[in-house]
């Protein structure tokens, strides 16, 4: 099997908005989006657009054989506020959904790995790792030298794999109502 690693697409909006979805752990990529298809159609709207936290524009997906696989969205800290500041307030508008009072996710000095998921016929291939390192690898060509995710305090085995990734926890944090732990990797 061959695995490749490139930019997204804006036809594939949909497919990182299911990525998104997952990650966020709304919506299993293997679920019909028939049971919430008002979200998925928003969701992949915004991941259509360029100005958006999670626009194609910042997703990198996996194929294998080239088929999408899987997809992670990342980014330069220094764009969070006004990335976020645009999505944000496109959710409350359309979607009543107020997510302004959530914490900075990330700042100014790190590359953010944000979310990522994996269908489930690809998982335990390499390919998440192919991801990670292939943002990582950015981030240092960027001259950022920090990386930064956050992991669901409840999800050990995650956290695990991070680990291994070498991130280490900097703190906890209360963000979309769940309890998270910061990682970072120095770079």
């Amino acid at each position: 099997m061959r695995i490749n690693i490139r930019d997204a697409r804006k036809e594939e909006a949909r497919f990182v908005g299911r990525c998104l979805l997952a990650a966020m752990e709304i919506m299993g990529l293997d679920e019909a989006e028939s049971a919430n298809k008002e979200l998925a159609d928003s969701v992949a709207k915004g991941c259509a657009r360029e100005d958006e936290l999670y626009s194609y524009l910042r997703a990198r997906i996996a194929e294998c054989d080239e088929k999408p696989a899987g997809c992670i969205i990342s980014y330069d800290g220094k764009d969070y506020k006004a990335l976020r500041e645009v999505t944000f307030n496109r959710l409350l508008r359309e979607n009543g959904l107020d997510l302004t009072n959530n914490p900075q996710e990330t700042q100014p000095g790190e590359y953010y790995l944000d979310c990522m998921a994996i269908l489930p016929e690809y998982r335990g291939l390499g390919i998440g790792h192919l991801l990670m390192q292939d943002r990582i690898d950015h981030a240092r060509q960027l001259g950022i030298k920090k990386a930064t995710l956050l992991v669901d305090k409840e999800h050990l085995r995650l956290k695990q794999y991070y680990q291994k990734l070498g991130f280490e926890t900097e703190k906890e944090m209360i963000a979309y109502e769940t309890l998270y732990e910061k990682m970072s990797k120095q770079l």
